[in-house]
């Protein structure tokens, strides 16, 4: 868990804390980043959850920080609870002349919608896995005799001439000793050519161990949604955006607009020429209704012919535009 700036994902750590419970973090890496932001002062929510974390001794803790100081006369840590840190420095030469310990870090992203305490339960993947390798070397057809001792490399850019590949059955990760290479269950799927990242392996463990995967709402296209109107220009405005809309692909995880945002817009679309996101808006029953341009700058507008329309939910009614 990566925890940026006290007023966004420090927020949202504290309010995953509230709900979740301390425990639903035993076991877990978690990485504070500004942790000047934290206080020892029994007032800081903050302050007083990793003061509880700590007291648990269940999880490993990283705190970032460029400078331990606060600018108040609140200390960050109690004595005792700073006394339990190993204290390392990185200057930015060390860090330019590379790494000593650190050979490979998986890093994955999710986009979600709604409360992030229900949307959390869907990315822990290695938990959903744990125990779970021998059906997963039966997904992608390897040996289960690996899980006993070496066998021939399965990976499909290796010639394996004498058994090499094994999973140890207690970690349940794999090596590979000729190349050399290995890693968890997520590399391991992703080395078989099944996915190109770690979200892919996610979606694919999920679809065929689990038998389901992600679901999002589709936008539909009316049959009338030209000929519903007779002016001229605006059946001209709706076939233009049909048009544009036949041509969009899927968001690129890396555009500009989803990366400052942290969030991929419900029903988004790429739109490769112009490098644009295309969001199409829709009524209630999701028909569609017209798109929403957003330039990489951040611009945004609406396109000639789409129709405004207002959807109620349970938090109450708003508008598409």
């Amino acid at each position: 868990m990566f925890l940026q700036s006290e007023g966004n994902t420090h927020a949202t750590f504290r309010f995953a804390v509230e709900e979740l419970g301390i425990q639903s973090f035993d076991d877990r890496l978690i990485v504070i980043d500004e942790f000047h932001h934290v206080s020892s002062n029994p007032d800081s929510i903050l302050g007083t959850q990793l003061t509880a974390l700590i007291a648990r001794d269940k999880v490993h803790v990283v705190a970032m920080t460029g400078s331990y100081f606060r600018g108040d006369s609140e200390a960050v840590l109690s004595p005792a609870d700073e006394a339990k840190f190993e204290t390392v420095t990185y200057t930015y030469y060390e860090q330019l002349n590379g790494y000593t310990w650190l050979k490979s870090l998986d890093i994955g992203y999710f986009f979600y919608t709604g409360p992030y305490v229900e949307a959390i339960h869907k990315v822990l993947i290695f938990t959903d896995i744990n125990g779970r390798s021998k059906e997963i070397l039966d997904l992608l057809g390897i040996d289960q005799r690996a899980r006993f001792k070496h066998v021939h490399c399965p990976l499909p850019d290796h010639d394996d001439r004498r058994p090499s590949f094994r999973v140890d059955p207690k970690t349940e990760r794999f090596i590979c000793t000729c190349l050399p290479r290995g890693g968890s269950m997520i590399d391991l799927v992703i080395g078989m050519g099944h996915a190109s990242n770690f979200v892919e392996a996610t979606r694919w463990l999920r679809k065929n161990l689990f038998g389901y995967a992600t679901q999002y709402k589709q936008v539909n296209i009316p049959n009338d949604f030209v000929t519903t109107t007779t002016d001229t220009k605006e059946i001209a405005d709706r076939t233009e955006i049909l048009r544009v809309l036949s041509k969009c692909i899927e968001v690129p995880p890396l555009h500009p607009y989803v990366v400052k945002k942290g969030i991929l817009p419900l029903c988004a679309l790429y739109e490769p020429i112009l490098k644009n996101l295309v969001i199409p808006i829709h009524d209630k029953d999701f028909l569609l209704r017209g798109f929403e341009y957003i330039y990489q700058q951040d611009n945004k507008f609406c396109v000639d012919g789409t129709r405004s329309v207002a959807i109620r939910d349970e938090r109450g009614s708003y508008n598409c535009l």
